[in-house]
């Protein structure tokens, strides 16, 4: 699935043209000026000694030939260089599906490298694969982020991954241990940032640059795209290479000196080409928004302002509530300012003042703002890191785990914190609770027992794998699925294992649970049911031509007698929405959803005897559970990825991909409202209490609207 790209200046590579505008000569020649006088005033000389290495990036190593061939010649190609590059890095999607044969081939075949190689993981080590970046660790020794130190480089490797999804992020907590990182080597270091997912990838691309402006980042590594590309920002260049798996294979060569970066293009038995020279000295952002503050609340027009240094020939300026720009004109004294006026989703927005030079670079500075939020929004909290999953009521509190490794307790009326767990490792699992017991897993492999009112561990059983599905409790067993791959039951009471279910690959959903039975599909295209009691498999139905178009991405639903699944399409003519007999197993009917979009990364919902679910293009579809057939449709307006719809009265939630969440009338279908959280990815979960409609967010938020 491909999202589109935000405004961000991209140019396409031409390494044979010389010829550049008058104007553009001059640009450079004011910022070779402006690095000299850095130096200057910073002492900053050359600290760089000279040396060489390598970007690859997206090998998507399987069982097949191509991509095995294209890596072992370029493997040869390198060793055969002189001089040898002294390392090698390579930026994600090392694995088509990050399964462990694919990992165990992966990590045989850069054995042919006779330099480091330096890895992380990408979204096709995320999506399907119980390992994740564990698999790094499991087979190549590596953590999912570490930094080390060339001549005079600082070289730090990130995870812009997110568990069970394609999409990329930085998350909040890996935004910290960057900005401890790059402290650590000195605020004038230069420095070079390598991880997956390029510039339109990442949601929270402008909290990512608010990061690294204080240190000296002047390089930025990334794939994803599959061909060479550069976006420049804020005085440094973020390079996409080549799929090493398309064509014959590519990579990027770069020569450092001890004044800058120069970098070559390289095709697998070609000649290679010259590409980009990046300084390694700091350089300086001229843009600073003063007006609004960081996360201020608006209501109304509001005052935009800027400083932006002083007049360079053929820049232009402009401002932008998230991607609608304007333009702005500084006065004598490189100030510029505006009044903005907001008619577009109530929420929170990204406002941010642009410099554009003609030669491509980008200077912005940017905050988040709320705007037009104040009579829908109650209250909000900021975890410390994605809440990527589900939260959950109980009574009158609201649990939630995040990536990170916090568990939180929350008074769902006000927000306020009643407790906070630290579990030492990421949580993506709801928090299952019952009769005073919340339960959660964690991404290295332990179920967790707290006492849910205290926030205290009663108990800890360890399972062997990550906890990539969630858990629910019933007949007094914590029944949950880990990444070993294995189904378990584990004792309430005692944290101890009831029984085990061995599988062949794993389960990421939330199971439920009918008749006795505990009931959720899998990676290996079967859906299951278990007995609750015992551990017995009373029925196993196969769906889809192949796991990739199995029911493992959508967490079912049931009404007691039957469960509801989506599955993605192998054709686009084929069944997206799965309904089976909750006892026997059998396909109660399957069907197709009319829309443009299916429904195979959605969730659906079980509502008396009505059936609700979303495409990926925001179309709701409310279904007879009976034999499946379209009650009515209406169009949320929004991309949804992961959306599981909530439904009150006659009020229908949804979450939008991009950090919306729509209100629709059940009874007329019509659009109620909608509401912006921010710029974090919605993966669904939101749940509704009271009067309110409390939603988590891969920015690490979770907001509470007035319904």
């Amino acid at each position: 699935m491909m999202l589109l790209r935000p405004r961000i200046m991209r140019k396409m590579h031409n390494p044979g043209q010389t010829c550049v505008p008058g104007g553009v000569v001059m640009i450079q020649r004011l910022r070779t000026l402006a690095v000299a006088l850095t130096l200057a005033l910073l002492g900053i000389g050359a600290c760089a000694s000279g040396f060489t290495f390598v970007h690859l990036t997206d090998t998507h190593i399987t069982g097949s030939t191509n991509p095995v061939r294209n890596l072992k010649a370029i493997a040869a190609e390198l060793n055969a260089m002189s001089p040898k590059p002294e390392f090698v890095v390579v930026t994600g999607d090392l694995t088509e599906a990050g399964l462990p044969y694919q990992w165990e081939r992966y990590a045989e075949v850069i054995k042919d490298f006779s330099m480091p190689v330096y890895n992380v993981a990408g979204n096709h080590e995320m999506k399907w694969s119980h390992l994740g970046t564990f698999g790094l660790q499991k087979h190549l020794d590596q953590d999912k982020h570490y930094s080390f130190d060339r001549g005079g480089v600082h070289f730090v490797a990130m995870n812009s991954g997110v568990w069970l999804q394609h999409h990329g992020l930085i998350d909040r907590s890996e935004l910290t241990w960057l900005r401890s990182d790059l402290e650590k080597a000195g605020r004038n270091t230069p420095s070079v940032l390598f991880y997956h997912h390029c510039p339109g990838f990442i949601p929270n691309e402008s909290e990512l640059l608010r990061t690294i402006r204080p240190y000296n980042v002047r390089l930025i590594l990334v794939g994803h795209g599959h061909s060479f590309h550069t976006w420049t920002r804020n005085g440094l260049e973020f390079l996409e290479g080549v799929g090493s798996m398309n064509g014959e294979g590519g990579y990027r060569i770069c020569e450092v000196t001890d004044t800058r970066i120069r970098t070559f293009t390289k095709l697998v038995g070609n000649v290679r080409k010259a590409d980009e020279a990046v300084p390694l000295a700091k350089t300086l952002n001229p843009v600073n928004l003063t007006r609004p503050l960081f996360a201020q609340s608006l209501e109304g027009p509001f005052e935009v302002r800027a400083t932006v240094g002083g007049t360079v020939a053929g820049r232009t300026y402009e401002y932008a509530i998230d991607g609608d720009a304007k333009p702005l004109t500084p006065d004598a004294n490189g100030t510029c300012a505006a009044t903005a006026s907001f008619s577009g989703t109530p929420g929170w927005h990204t406002v941010s003042v642009t410099a554009k030079d003609a030669d491509g670079m980008e200077w912005t500075d940017s905050v988040p703002v709320r705007i037009d939020g104040a009579a829908r929004e109650a209250w909000r909290v900021q975890a410390s890191g994605a809440v990527e999953r589900g939260v959950r009521v109980a009574g009158d509190r609201l649990y939630f785990g995040a990536i990170g490794g916090d568990v939180y307790c929350l008074d769902a009326a006000t927000g306020r914190e009643m407790w906070r767990y630290s579990a030492g490792s990421d949580v993506i699992s709801e928090v299952a609770v019952d009769s005073g017991l919340a339960c959660f897993g964690t991404i290295d492999g332990r179920v967790i027992g707290l006492d849910s009112q205290k926030g205290t561990r009663r108990w800890e059983f360890p399972v062997g794998g990550p906890v990539i599905g969630s858990p629910v409790i019933s007949d007094g067993k914590v029944l949950v699925g880990s990444g070993e791959p294995a189904f378990f039951a584990i004792d309430a009471a005692t944290g101890r294992q009831a029984w085990k279910y061995p599988m062949e690959r794993a389960t990421q959903v939330v199971p439920v649970v009918a008749g006795g039975l505990v009931e959720f599909g899998a990676w290996d295209k079967d859906f299951y049911a278990l007995d609750v009691k015992t551990g017995d498999v009373k029925w196993r139905t196969p769906i889809g031509t192949s796991w990739y178009f199995s029911t493992a991405s959508s967490d079912p639903a049931t009404d007691g007698n039957r469960v509801v699944a989506n599955a993605t399409p192998y054709k686009p003519t084929d069944s997206d929405i799965y309904c089976l007999d909750a006892k026997k197993g059998d396909i109660a009917w399957n069907r197709h959803n009319p829309g443009k979009s299916d429904c195979g990364f959605n969730s659906p919902c079980v509502v008396g005897d009505k059936c609700y679910s979303v495409d990926g293009g925001g179309v709701v579809y409310c279904m007879s559970m009976v034999d499946g057939k379209d009650l009515w449709h209406a169009s949320a307006n929004m991309t949804t990825v992961s959306g599981r719809p909530a439904v009150a009265g006659d009020r229908l939630y949804v979450n939008g991909l991009h950090g919306n969440l729509a209100c629709i009338d059940t009874t007329s279908q019509k659009l109620l409202w909608s509401y912006s959280t921010g710029d974090g990815y919605l993966f669904g979960g939101e749940a509704v209490w009271n009067n309110l409609v409390i939603v988590p967010s891969c920015d690490g938020t979770v907001t509470a609207l007035r319904r």
